[in-house]
C-alpha cells in the first residue's frame, strides 16, 4: 500500500508537510501529545491513524496508544504491591529490637504502638503509632501518585485507585510477608489510610477513640469504639467521601475487620482481665493487644 493510497483513505483529512520535511498526522488519529494512562483514548480510525503514522514517519513512528484498559491494570498492581509492601514493613518489631527486646515475646506479643508503649517505653510506642500512620497514608496517597508519574500520568487519581493503596497498606500491616502473615490489629494504619481517602470522617473516629478511651483507659475498647463510629458515619452526608458507595462500603468492611481482629480483647474485657493502658508510668507487660 503506497503513501499516497493511505492518505486518500480519508478526503476530509488534510495532511500538510512542517518545517521539518515531515507530514503531521490527523490529531484524530494520533494524539500522544496530551495521553494520560487514566483516560480513554479512542480514535475512531486507530488503525488509519497506525498506517498513516507508520507511513508519514517511517520507522521513527509512534504506535497510538489504546488508553486505559492495560495501563489502568499496571498501575493498579504498581499500587497493591507498592502499598502492601510498605504496610507490611513491621515498625513495631524493628524499633523494639533496636532497645534489644523482642516485642513478640512480652507482653500483648503483638507489634503494634500499643504494646511498644508498654513494653519499651513511651516515646517508642509514640513513634510506632506515627509510623503505622504514615504506612497507612502512603498506601493512599503517595504510592498511587508515584505510580501514576512512573507511568506518565498526569490526570487527577481516581478515588478507586487511592482506595486500593489503602487497603492494601492495611492488609500489610494485618499480615505482612515479612513475618509470616501474622502482624497487628490495623487501627493506626487504617486511620492513616482514613486521612488519605475520607479526611473529613477523620474528626468523628478521633473523637471516639479519646472519649472511650478517657473513660475506661481501654485501648482495645477505644479503637473498637472508634470503628464502629466510623463505620456508621462513613455513610452520613457530612462524613461519606465523594465518588459513590465503593469507599464508604470498604471502610465499613475495615471497621468490621477491626473489631474481628479485637475478638480476644473483647473476651478479656467481659472477662474483667483487660489492662488498662496507664499514661503516667510505664506498666508491667501483659497480656492486652494493640492496635
Amino acid at each position: 500500500m503506497s503513501i499516497e493510497s493511505i492518505k486518500s483513505m480519508d478526503s476530509n483529512d488534510s495532511i500538510l508537510p512542517t518545517a521539518n520535511n515531515r507530514v503531521s498526522a490527523p490529531s484524530r488519529y494520533l494524539d500522544t501529545t496530551h495521553y494520560s494512562p487514566l483516560t480513554t483514548h479512542h480514535s475512531p480510525s486507530f488503525t488509519r491513524g497506525i498506517l498513516v503514522n507508520y507511513a508519514v514517519h517511517g520507522a521513527e513512528a509512534t504506535r497510538p496508544r489504546a488508553g486505559k484498559p492495560m495501563n489502568y491494570l499496571i498501575i493498579t498492581l504498581l499500587i497493591g504491591m507498592g502499598a502492601y509492601l510498605i504496610g507490611a514493613i513491621p515498625f513495631g518489631l524493628l524499633i523494639a529490637r533496636s532497645r534489644g527486646i523482642d516485642i513478640r515475646s512480652v507482653g500483648s506479643r503483638n507489634i503494634g504502638a500499643t504494646n511498644v508503649f508498654r513494653a519499651v517505653g513511651k516515646e517508642w510506642g509514640i513513634l510506632t503509632l506515627l509510623l503505622d500512620l504514615a504506612k497507612g497514608w502512603c498506601g493512599a496517597v503517595w504510592v498511587p501518585l508515584l505510580a501514576d508519574r512512573l507511568l506518565g500520568g498526569g490526570s487527577p487519581l481516581p478515588a478507586e485507585l487511592r482506595l486500593c493503596g489503602g487497603v492494601c497498606a492495611v492488609a500489610g500491616h494485618t499480615w505482612p510477608v515479612y513475618l509470616g502473615f501474622r502482624g497487628g490489629k490495623g487501627v493506626a494504619t487504617s486511620a492513616g489510610m482514613l486521612l488519605g481517602v475520607a479526611p473529613q470522617a477523620v474528626g468523628v473516629a478521633l473523637a471516639g477513640w479519646i472519649a472511650t478511651f478517657l473513660l475506661g483507659r481501654y485501648v482495645s475498647l477505644a479503637s473498637m469504639a472508634a470503628a464502629v463510629i466510623l463505620g456508621v458515619a462513613i455513610w452520613i452526608a457530612p462524613f461519606r467521601p465523594a465518588g459513590g458507595w465503593p469507599t464508604p462500603a470498604v471502610l465499613s468492611l475495615i471497621a468490621v475487620l477491626i473489631l474481628v481482629r479485637h475478638r480476644s480483647n473483647l473476651a478479656r474485657l467481659r472477662a474483667g482481665t483487660e489492662t488498662r493502658l496507664s499514661l503516667r508510668r510505664r506498666a508491667p507487660a501483659s497480656r492486652g493487644d494493640a492496635p
